[in-house]
C-alpha cells in the first residue's frame, strides 16, 4: 500500500509573494523562516530597503490626502525615513557591512528617499498608495496577499539595491505580475540604487504582460505552494546564495564563524 502525502498548513494560512520567492531560492530557508520561526541579524540592506519604502508611503500619502507643497513632502519623507531606520536597528541585529555605522545608513537611506522624490516623485499623482490586495484560488483555502506601492496612471514598485538590475528582469518578476492583474495598468520598476562614493540614481524599467503570461504566473505560484504545503525541503547548495544567507551558521556548519 503506498503511502499518502497530506498536505500541511501553511505557517500563517496565507502566503505572500516573499514567502514564494524564498521557496523558489531555496526552500530550507523558507523552513527556517516561516516554519521554524528563526529570526537571524538582518544585513544593513533590510534596514534600507523597508525604511526607504515606509519613507515614501508617508510621502506621497500625505501628497494624496491632504496635498502640500514639494518641500513639505521631500520633508515628510526624510524623517520617516530616518525613524524607520532608527527603529529598525534599535529591534534587530544588523550585520553591518564594512565602514558602515547606523548613522551612515540612514543617511544613505534618507538621501535615496529624497533623490527618489526630487527626481521622480513629485511629477507623480497618485491614486492608491500601499495598496493592499488578496488573490483566491480555485479548490484551496489559502490565498495570495501583498500590498502595491504606488499606483498612478501606472502600476509601479519600489525597489532599492546597491547594483542596477539587469535589463531583463522586469520580464520575468513575477511579483510585479502579480500587481498588473490586480490592477490592470502598465507595469514600471523605479529601482533606486545605493552607491559608496556617489549620489543615488534612480532608474526607470517598463514593460507589460499578456494575459497568457499572467495566468501561468498565478499557476506557477499554486504549484509552489503545493510544494510548501507537502512539507518536504532541500538545501539550495549554491554559493551565490549561501554566501550570504543569515541561516548558513545552521544549514552549512562548516562555515560557522564565517570561515
Amino acid at each position: 500500500m503506498e503511502d499518502i502525502l497530506e498536505l500541511q498548513d501553511l505557517p500563517y494560512g496565507h502566503v505572500s509573494y516573499s514567502q514564494v520567492n524564498m521557496y523558489k531560492r531555496c526552500p530550507i530557508q523558507w523552513k527556517f523562516r516561516y516554519v521554524d520561526g528563526l529570526i537571524m541579524p538582518i544585513k544593513s540592506s533590510l534596514v534600507i530597503g523597508p525604511s526607504v519604502h515606509e519613507g515614501l508611503t508617508e510621502g506621497f500619502n500625505t501628497k494624496l490626502t491632504s496635498g502640500g507643497d514639494d518641500l513639505k513632502i521631500v520633508n515628510l519623507i526624510k524623517d520617516k525615513t530616518a525613524y524607520e531606520v532608527e527603529k529598525i536597528v534599535a529591534e534587530k541585529e544588523i550585520q553591518y557591512e564594512e565602514g558602515e555605522t547606523k548613522e551612515v545608513i540612514k543617511d544613505d537611506a534618507v538621501k535615496m528617499g529624497e533623490t527618489y522624490y526630487k527626481e521622480l516623485g513629485k511629477k507623480l499623482k497618485p491614486t492608491e498608495v500601499k495598496k493592499p490586495f488578496e488573490i483566491t484560488f480555485k479548490n484551496t483555502d489559502w490565498k495570495l496577499v501583498g500590498e502595491i506601492d504606488i499606483v498612478t496612471d501606472d502600476l509601479i514598485d519600489w525597489k532599492t539595491g546597491r547594483q542596477k538590475l539587469n535589463e531583463e528582469y522586469i520580464v520575468y518578476d513575477e511579483q510585479l505580475k502579480i500587481y498588473k492583474i490586480v490592477v490592470p495598468k502598465k507595469p514600471v520598476i523605479h529601482q533606486i540604487v545605493r552607491y559608496r562614493r556617489q549620489d543615488p540614481k534612480v532608474f526607470i524599467y517598463e514593460t507589460d504582460y499578456n494575459d497568457k503570461v499572467l495566468q501561468d504566473t498565478l499557476q506557477n505560484i499554486a504549484s509552489i505552494v503545493q510544494l510548501m504545503r507537502t512539507g518536504i525541503v532541500y538545501k539550495r547548495n549554491d554559493a551565490r546564495y549561501c554566501s550570504w544567507c543569515g541561516y548558513r551558521d545552521i544549514c552549512q556548519p562548516q562555515f560557522q564563524g564565517g570561515k
